[in-house]
C-alpha cells in the first residue's frame, strides 16, 4: 500500500498559497492536475490535531462550538522565518489527505477553515486552525446612526445616537420590543433599518393595549415625516394613532408618550419566511454567500419545526453566531460547518438506521476501541421526566411606570372608552416568558432523580411550545448513550456497495416523477411536467439551491417525455397527455431568456410517450441525429417505431430508421461510443423484459437491433432509470411486476459488456419513474413514484470519491455501531456529535450519541 500523505495549503494576505506535505520528501502535482506542477515542501510535522463538536464537549445542547486545533510545520532551518511579516489570520487554510501515488484530484479535504497569526519558535511554526465559525463573530447590525438630524428633519437621530448600531428585526420574535426614537421632534421610532417589515401591528405606551390605533402606511420616510398629524391638545398630550413606513421599519406617534414606548413588529412576508430555518438561511447567505450554505438541512428543519420565531437586535451588538444560537435554541438545533466548510443547520433528532452512512464493528477491526461515557449535560445522561418550554418572549420587562398605575406618580390619561392595563397585563409585562410543559412521570419509577429541563425560546404560541415540549420530552426521557470510538483513519469507510445519502443533495423544489433530465456542463435540468419548465441545480454544489428556468409552456409535453441536450439547447420530446402519445417537440436555449422555441424544431412524425431518446453525434460516420425510440403512440398503443431528426437542421422533418424487433415502452436509452442501448421495458406481447438491445452505428452494412451484445438485466424491469458514468451502465428502481416498485440498483462494466451485473447499494425506498444522473464518478437519484410523487433526492456516497470521503466524519452524520457487550448486536444508530483527529498518527476519536 502506498504511503499516506497529508497536504497543507496555506494562503497569505497577498493571495499566495504556501504548500507543504508530511514525510521526508517533497510531493509535486502532475502537469495535468489543478494546479499543475505544484510543489509541496516536506515540512509538515502535524497536519492536524483538531477537535470539532456540535456543542461543548460531551453535551447535546447549548451553544454550538466551532472546530479548532493545531497544524505544526518544521522550521529548524529558518526557512519559514519570513512568515512573521505575512498576514495569515482570516485567510484560507486547507488540509487534504491521501497517498503518494494519488493525483491531486483524488485527495480528500479533511480540514478547511482559517488560521490565527502563526506562532513562530526556533524549531517550528504552529498554525492555530479554526473552522469558519470564527467568521460569524461579527454583528448582524452593520449600519450606524449618523446623528445628523436637522431640527425636525431626518431619521438618523441626534448626537445621542451618533455611531450607535441601528436595530435589526428578523421574523416574529415576540412582544414588547423597544424601538429606537430616531426623531424626537416628530416622534419617529425605528424597529428595523435593514429592509421592510411586514407589519407593526401594535404600539404601546406604558404597556397599554388598544389605546393607540394603527393609521396609514407611507411608502418612504420622507412621506412619513411630511404628514401633518392632528396632535392631541388636551394636556398632557398623548398619542391616539400611529402611522407607519413599513418599508423602512418606522412608525410615528401623534402625541407625546407618557411612559415607555414598545411595540410588536413582524418581518417576513409569510409565516413560512419566519421559521428558524429560513431566518438562519438568510443570515448565513448574507454573511457567507449562497454557495457555502447547504439547502437541504434548512428544508428538513422547516419540516420539523415550522414555527414562527425571530430575533431582535437593538443598538447593542448581536453577532451572527449569537443569532444562530438563539434561533437554534428555539427548535432544538445546532449549526456548524462540515469538512468542506459548507454551513449546516440541523435539529438534533434521534438517529435512525436509514441515516447510517457507515458501520463500525470492533469484531471486524481489532483497532476500533469503543468506550461508553456519561454525557456532560446537566442530567449526565439521566432521562428527564419533565420539559418546560418558555415562549412568547417579552423583550422589555416593565415593573413600574405602567399605564393605569400610580407607583411612579403618573396617572392614567386616555379616552374614557379605553381601559387601562389590567392586573393580568401588568403581570405579563413583568415576566420575560410564558411557560408550558410536557411530562412523563413514569420515568421516576426507574430514575428517582430524573431532572426537569427548561428551554427558553421565541416561539409565538402555546400550541407550538406544546409541540416542541413533547418532542424534546420524547428525545430526552429515554436512555441515550454516548460513546467515544477511537479508530484508525483508514477504518473509516462507506459500505463497499456505497450509501445513498439524502443530505448530500438538496431535494427537488416540487414532487416529481414520470419525467426526464439532461445535464448541461455540470448542471442537471429536470422537466416539471405540470408547468412545462425546468428546475436546475449545479451538481458540483449539490447541497446548493434549486432554481427555475423557462417560461411555462402550454400545453406542456405531459408525462413520460424525454429531454436531451444539443449544443446550448435542451429539447423536450413527446410525452403522454390523456393516455396518448403527443408530437410536441420544443427546445429551450439555456443561454437565453427562457423563451421556448417551437418553430426551430419539427414535431415528431408520430406522437409518443414512455419512449427513449438519445443523441448520436459522430463526424466519422456522418451521423448527427436525435433518435426517438419506441413508446406509446397517439392511439395509446405500443410502437416499434424509431424516429430520427437531423440535429444540424432541427426544423427539417423527422425521418425513420430501423424499427425495434418488437413494440416496446417504459424502457430507457443510452449512448456508449457507437452503440445505442435500449434497456428493459415492456415488449407487450412478451411482457416486461430484461433484454437489452444494441444498435451499432459502426457496423455499417450489418446494422440491426442486437440482443446478444450486452448481458441481460438480472431480472425484468420497466419504468426504471439508467445512466452511464465512467464506463459503467447503472440501472435503478422501476417496477416488476407492475405496481411492485423496486429498490435495487445494479451496474455493468461496459468494457466487458457480456460480464456479470454488479449490485450497488439499494435505493432507500422503492420507486419507479425516477431519474438518475452521473457526473465526476458521482451518481444522483431524483424524485420518482411509489404511490405518490416524490421530492427526495439522493447521492450515492462511495469510497472512490474525494468529496464523499470528506463527509464521512462531518458532525450530525449517523453511524451504525455494532458491539454485543453494549447490547448493540444488530447495530445501534449513533449520531456524530464531536470528533478529534490526529493526522500525524493517523487516528481519530468519534464522539457519538444516540
Amino acid at each position: 500500500m502506498s504511503e499516506p500523505i497529508s497536504l497543507v495549503e496555506l494562503t497569505d494576505h497577498t493571495g499566495f498559497v504556501h504548500r507543504f506535505c508530511t514525510g521526508s520528501t517533497a510531493w509535486t502535482s502532475l502537469p495535468t492536475d489543478n494546479p499543475p506542477n505544484a510543489y509541496y515542501a516536506p515540512r509538515v510535522e502535524q497536519a492536524g490535531l483538531t477537535r470539532q463538536s456540535m456543542f461543548a464537549k460531551g453535551t447535546t445542547s447549548g451553544s454550538s462550538t466551532g472546530g479548532k486545533g493545531d497544524i505544526v510545520l518544521r522550521n529548524s532551518d529558518g526557512g519559514l522565518d519570513h512568515f512573521v511579516d505575512l498576514g495569515f489570520d482570516g485567510q484560507l487554510c486547507v488540509v487534504k489527505d491521501g497517498t503518494r501515488d494519488m493525483v491531486l484530484s483524488q485527495f480528500a479535504t479533511v480540514l478547511s477553515g482559517t488560521v490565527e497569526q502563526p506562532e513562530l519558535s526556533f524549531l517550528k511554526v504552529t498554525l492555530l486552525w479554526k473552522d469558519y465559525a470564527a467568521l460569524l463573530n461579527t454583528p448582524i447590525q452593520t449600519l450606524h446612526y449618523l446623528g445628523n438630524n436637522v431640527g425636525s428633519d431626518g431619521i438618523e437621530g441626534g448626537p445621542e445616537l451618533k455611531d450607535k448600531l441601528k436595530p435589526r428585526l428578523k421574523g416574529n420574535p415576540g412582544i414588547n420590543l423597544k424601538p429606537v426614537c430616531v426623531n424626537t421632534a416628530k416622534l419617529v421610532y425605528q424597529v428595523n433599518a435593514y429592509g421592510p417589515v411586514y407589519d407593526i401591528p401594535a404600539v404601546h405606551i406604558g404597556g397599554n393595549v388598544g389605546q393607540i390605533i394603527q393609521g396609514a402606511n407611507y411608502a418612504t420616510s420622507a412621506e412619513l415625516l411630511a404628514v401633518i398629524l392632528p396632535l392631541v391638545t388636551d394636556p398632557p398630550s398623548i398619542p391616539g394613532i400611529y402611522i407607519t413606513c413599513l418599508a423602512e421599519g418606522l412608525f410615528r406617534l401623534d402625541g407625546n408618550p407618557i411612559g415607555d414606548v414598545t411595540c410588536e413588529a413582524i418581518e417576513g412576508a409569510t409565516a413560512a419566511d419566519r421559521t428558524a430555518g429560513q431566518i438562519i438561511k438568510a443570515l448565513a447567505i448574507e454573511k457567507l454567500g449562497e454557495a457555502q450554505v447547504a439547502a437541504q438541512p434548512v428544508l428538513d428543519l422547516d419540516k420539523a419545526a415550522p414555527y414562527q420565531v425571530g430575533i431582535y437586535a437593538d443598538t447593542n451588538e448581536t453577532s451572527y453566531s449569537q443569532a444562530f444560537e438563539s434561533l437554534c435554541g428555539d427548535v432544538g438545533g445546532w449549526w456548524g460547518f462540515d469538512n468542506l466548510s459548507i454551513f449546516w443547520v440541523k435539529q438534533l433528532t434521534p438517529p435512525t438506521v436509514a441515516q447510517a452512512i457507515m458501520t463500525l464493528d470492533p469484531s471486524k477491526n481489532e483497532y476500533i476501541k469503543i468506550d461508553r461515557v456519561a454525557t456532560a449535560d446537566g442530567d449526565h445522561g439521566v432521562p428527564v421526566c419533565r420539559v418546560f418550554v418558555e415562549y412568547s418572549k417579552n423583550w422589555t420587562l416593565q415593573t413600574s411606570g405602567l399605564a393605569g398605575s400610580s407607583s411612579s406618580g403618573q396617572l392614567w390619561y386616555g379616552p374614557d372608552t379605553v381601559t387601562p392595563p389590567n392586573v393580568g397585563r401588568h403581570n405579563l409585562l413583568s415576566m420575560e416568558y410564558l411557560r408550558t410543559k410536557a411530562e412523563n412521570l413514569a420515568v421516576l419509577d426507574v430514575h428517582k432523580n430524573a431532572p426537569t429541563l427548561t428551554i427558553k425560546t421565541t416561539l409565538n404560541t402555546q400550541a407550538d411550545a406544546d409541540t416542541e415540549a413533547a418532542r424534546i420530552l420524547a428525545l430526552r426521557s429515554v436512555r441515550r448513550d454516548r460513546l467515544n470510538i477511537k479508530l484508525p483513519i483508514a477504518a473509516i469507510q462507506y459500505s463497499p456497495l456505497g450509501d445513498w445519502d439524502n443530505e448530500a443533495i438538496t431535494e427537488l423544489p416540487t414532487t416529481t416523477a414520470f419525467t426526464d433530465y439532461a445535464i448541461y456542463t455540470t448542471t442537471v435540468y429536470i422537466y416539471d411536467v405540470t408547468y412545462g419548465r425546468f428546475m436546475y441545480l449545479d451538481l458540483l454544489n449539490p447541497q446548493g439551491h434549486w432554481h427555475w428556468f423557462g417560461t411555462p409552456a402550454y400545453p406542456t409535453n405531459g408525462m413520460n417525455l424525454t429531454t436531451n441536450i444539443i449544443g446550448n439547447y435542451i429539447y423536450a420530446i413527446g410525452g403522454i397527455s390523456g393516455g396518448f402519445g403527443n408530437k410536441i417537440t420544443r427546445r429551450l436555449d439555456l443561454t437565453g431568456d427562457g423563451t421556448w422555441d417551437n418553430a426551430g424544431v419539427a414535431e415528431l412524425l408520430t406522437g409518443v410517450g414512455l419512449h427513449a431518446a438519445v443523441v448520436y453525434d459522430n463526424d466519422v460516420y456522418g451521423y448527427h441525429v436525435l433518435i426517438c425510440i419506441g413508446g406509446i403512440d397517439e392511439s395509446a398503443s405500443a410502437t416499434d417505431t424509431v424516429q430520427v431528426l437531423d440535429i444540424t437542421n432541427p426544423a427539417s422533418p423527422w425521418g425513420a430508421m430501423l424499427s425495434l424487433p418488437h413494440p416496446r415502452f417504459g424502457h430507457t436509452g443510452e449512448v456508449h461510443g457507437d452503440w445505442i442501448i435500449v434497456i428493459g421495458g415492456d415488449e407487450l406481447t412478451f411482457g416486461i423484459t430484461s433484454r437489452i438491445l444494441v444498435y451499432d452505428f459502426a457496423a455499417m452494412f450489418s446494422q440491426s437491433w442486437d440482443a446478444t451484445k450486452i448481458t441481460p438485466l438480472p431480472s425484468p424491469r420497466v419504468n426504471h432509470a439508467s445512466c452511464i458514468i465512467d464506463n459503467y451502465l447503472y440501472v435503478a428502481g422501476g417496477e416488476y411486476p407492475y405496481y411492485t416498485h423496486l429498490t435495487s440498483v445494479i451496474r455493468l462494466d461496459l468494457r466487458n459488456p457480456l460480464g456479470a451485473w454488479e449490485l450497488v447499494s439499494d435505493l432507500p425506498y422503492p420507486r419507479s419513474n425516477l431519474c438518475i444522473a452521473g457526473i465526476n464518478k458521482s451518481i444522483f437519484a431524483f424524485g420518482g413514484y411509489a404511490g405518490a410523487n416524490e421530492a427526495n433526492s439522493w447521492k450515492l456516497r462511495s469510497n472512490d470519491t474525494p468529496e464523499d470521503k470528506s463527509q464521512l466524519t462531518s458532525l450530525g452524520r449517523t453511524v451504525l455501531v455494532k458491539h454485543p457487550r453494549y447490547g448493540y448486536s444488530d447495530g445501534r444508530p449513533m449520531k456524530i456529535i464531536g470528533s478529534e483527529s490526529d493526522l500525524k498518527n493517523r487516528m481519530m476519536t468519534l464522539e457519538v450519541w444516540g
